[in-house]
């Protein structure tokens, strides 16, 4: 019986790390949504194998970002901002197209 008390110790400590990760984990993503809708991506253009131009809008300025593997540096304070991709031109915009069009297939045939 002496020896099971150190084991049954251990497995409640164990079971308690898990459980207070968990916390951590599930507070540190609500903390992370805070913000979420003052920072949305624009548009995005490849210019190398991982290389990319993106145009991110923080707030109401939209600034042109170089992303590199090793890093991310600020290009250009955009004067006049892009146009916000409408429903047409998103992808969201293409799968709802593309869902509409095969409903009517379907009930066509």
């Amino acid at each position: 019986m002496p020896d099971l008390l150190p084991l049954i110790f251990n497995l409640v400590l164990v079971v308690a790390m898990i459980i207070a990760l968990a916390w951590f984990v599930r507070r540190g993503q609500r903390l992370s949504q805070i913000g979420a809708g003052q920072l949305d991506v624009i548009a995005t253009r490849m210019i190398g194998q991982r290389e990319r131009l993106v145009v991110v809008r923080v707030g109401d300025e939209q600034l042109l970002l170089g992303v590199t593997a090793q890093q991310v540096q600020h290009l250009h304070t955009l004067r006049e901002p892009l146009p916000e991709p409408s429903d047409e031109t998103s992808f969201s915009g293409h799968m709802q197209s593309l869902k509409k069009s095969l409903k009517r297939e379907r009930t066509a045939s």
